[in-house]
C-alpha cells in the first residue's frame, strides 16, 4: 500500500483528476444507457407491409430481439457504449442467435433525437464502424421504457 501523506502533492493531483475522468464518463454511460432502456421497435413500411413488428429491449448490459406480435425471443447480445465519441458509438457482442455466429461484433453509433432511436451498425463481423449517419440506417420508435437500466 503506499502511504498519502509519502506521496508528491503532484501524483496525488493526478490520481484525483483520473478518477473524476473516470466517473465522468460511468456516468455519462450510465446517462445514455438509461436513455436507451426499455423497448423499441423498428420503424419502417416494409415490416409494416407484411405485419411484422420486431422489438429490440435494451437493458444494463444486453438488447433482446423479439418478435414483436408473438413476444419470442430472436436474439440476445451484449452491448457497450461510448457517448464520449461523436457520433455516439454503440458495440454489440452476438451471444445467441440462430442467423448470426456467436461472438461477432457489430460497430455501430446511435443517437436519440425526437424520442427516435436512430442506429447505424455494420452487420459484417470485422467491418469498420460507421461515422456518420448517412442512409440507410434503422429507426426505432419507443415502446415502453425500463425504470432503471
Amino acid at each position: 500500500f503506499v502511504q498519502l501523506e509519502k506521496m508528491k502533492p503532484f501524483s496525488l493531483f493526478l490520481i484525483c483528476v483520473a478518477g473524476v475522468s473516470v466517473f465522468e464518463v460511468d456516468a455519462e454511460v450510465h446517462a445514455d444507457a438509461a436513455l436507451l432502456a426499455g423497448q423499441w421497435r423498428i420503424i419502417d413500411d416494409r415490416l409494416d407491409t407484411i405485419g411484422a413488428m420486431i422489438v429490440w429491449e435494451f437493458t444494463a448490459t444486453e438488447v433482446i430481439v423479439r418478435d414483436g406480435n408473438t413476444g419470442d425471443e430472436v436474439s440476445r447480445s451484449r452491448y457497450t457504449i461510448d457517448p464520449k465519441k461523436s457520433p455516439k458509438w454503440i458495440t454489440v457482442e452476438v451471444d445467441d442467435s440462430p442467423t448470426e455466429h456467436a461472438g461477432d461484433r457489430r460497430l455501430g453509433i446511435f443517437r436519440i433525437q425526437g424520442g427516435q432511436l436512430q442506429l447505424k451498425q455494420e452487420i459484417i463481423d470485422g467491418a469498420e464502424r460507421p461515422d456518420q449517419f448517412d442512409e440507410p440506417f434503422i429507426r426505432f420508435q419507443r415502446l415502453s421504457k425500463n425504470q432503471s437500466p
